[in-house]
């Protein structure tokens, strides 16, 4: 397995989140020890326990190596596998401090069986290393405990871990939640987060904070909205608070639910083997749909392209800046790894395709509708839920007009420029 140290300015920033009185502190997967070496002043003058765990013995022994001359017999290492060490019940509640980078291994193969306790009944789920290590911290917490930690993406905004998240919010209040730049951890392409959490019976709004380390942009945010959107990124949110601000103060443009207004399905032609068929995500270049390799379906179905469909890369980078109207007379097929979004009125497809581009094309748009660790792809609930302008046509004839036309010349560059001149009248 792969090791990421934390470098120190992200341990740095972790620290200062850490109460102002520690007594017994645990890092369940301490490597070389970097989350708890900003704290280790600390831990001394107050004379705290601090158990440190780790399946390498080499490396917990550079931690007893390192720490051993400031803690003395408080310091105390184990080679342990922390899932394994933490199911013992007597160890709950033993800890008013925790830091760790967990493993991070999100496939589905790596997944493990975990107890989940609840009200009356425990309950076994299958969940990501990072999702156990979460849930058995939260355990091991006291009243008022707190929780620091690196997290990847898929536990701060993934949809199969929304049941982790509100699992967490139940046991307490997320402090702080920081996106770190990218490529902090070098050689590690994920997107990774700073988590604070106090286990604590009060509801308190959430710091989060974008990809600036040393002088984020920041958003404070009720428990209940935090709840209610199901996501922690600072840009979700940040986009979130643009778009209904554009909502509320441009009424006229008619906003409605892109799910009001298509139906949507993947693509019917199975990846890999359905690219040499069928349109995929590649046949999306310079800003428009190209057809051109899509072979004519004989007994055409929902997904399968129609004219008059508008298309969508599902997966990819920048997946969400990918919707075209696929400019085809005949039905063609459509890989899985692309969303067909099928007007309910064929004369909106124009419309649609305006409101939705111009939203998406934002600064912080993508954030709306896009979700991942690594690899990005389209949260289709998101996409159904996303208000767009319907009546930019009536408000603004003349720019929809020289949008159409630039549609159909297939002009991608011109498309971006008008998108950005709808924006600008929206205060998008």
């Amino acid at each position: 397995m792969a090791r990421y140290e934390t470098p120190e300015d992200v341990a740095g920033v972790l620290a200062k989140f850490a109460p102002p009185r520690i007594s017994r502190l645990l890092d369940p997967a301490v490597g070389g020890g970097r989350l708890v070496e900003p704290l280790l002043e600390q831990l001394a003058e107050q004379r705290a326990k601090v158990v440190c765990l780790d399946v390498d013995g080499a490396a917990l022994g550079g931690v007893a190596q390192l720490f051993r001359p400031a803690l003395g017999t408080n310091l105390r290492t184990e080679t342990a596998d922390f899932l394994e060490w933490s199911s013992a019940a007597y160890r709950r509640k033993a800890f008013d401090c925790i830091v760790m980078n967990p493993p991070f291994l999100g496939r589905k193969k790596d997944e493990t069986q975990i107890r989940i306790r609840g009200d009356g009944h425990d309950e076994m789920r299958s969940v990501s290393v990072e999702a156990a290590f979460m849930i058995r911290c939260l355990d091991l917490l006291e009243s008022g405990g707190v929780l620091l930690s690196v997290l990847p993406a898929s536990l701060v905004s993934g949809k199969n871990a929304s049941w982790v998240r509100r699992l967490i919010m139940s046991y307490g209040a997320v402090k702080y939640v920081h996106e770190l730049p990218a490529k902090a951890f070098q050689s590690l392409e994920a997107r990774l987060y700073l988590f604070a959490f106090e286990r604590s019976g009060i509801r308190r709004p959430t710091l989060l904070c974008n990809h600036d380390l040393r002088s984020p942009e920041r958003l404070w945010v009720k428990a209940s909205v935090l709840g209610r959107h199901d996501r922690w990124d600072y840009a979700f949110h940040d986009a979130q608070l643009k778009l209904e601000a554009a909502v509320k103060s441009s009424p006229a443009v008619g906003w409605q639910g892109v799910g009001e207004m298509v139906t949507m399905s993947r693509g019917g032609l199975s990846s890999p083997e359905g690219k040499k068929h069928g349109v995929h995500t590649c046949d999306f270049r310079e800003g428009t749909w190209h057809l051109d390799r899509a072979e004519r379906q004989r007994n055409p179905d929902r997904q399968q392209l129609r004219p008059g469909d508008l298309l969508i890369r599902r997966v990819g980078r920048g997946c969400s800046q990918s919707t075209g109207i696929g400019l085809t007379q005949v039905p063609v097929g459509v890989t899985d790894c692309v969303l067909i979004l099928r007007p309910k009125r064929p004369t909106e497809q124009f419309a649609i395709l305006f409101g939705l581009r111009a939203v998406l094309g934002a600064s912080s748009g993508a954030s709306l509708i896009e979700q991942g660790t690594g690899a990005t792809y389209i949260a289709e609930d998101s996409l159904r839920n996303l208000q767009i302008p319907m009546s930019v046509k009536e408000v603004y004839p003349a720019l929809y007009d020289r949008y159409v036309a630039c549609v159909k010349a297939g002009d991608g560059k011109a498309l971006l420029q008008i998108e950005a001149e709808l924006r600008e009248a929206l205060i998008l």
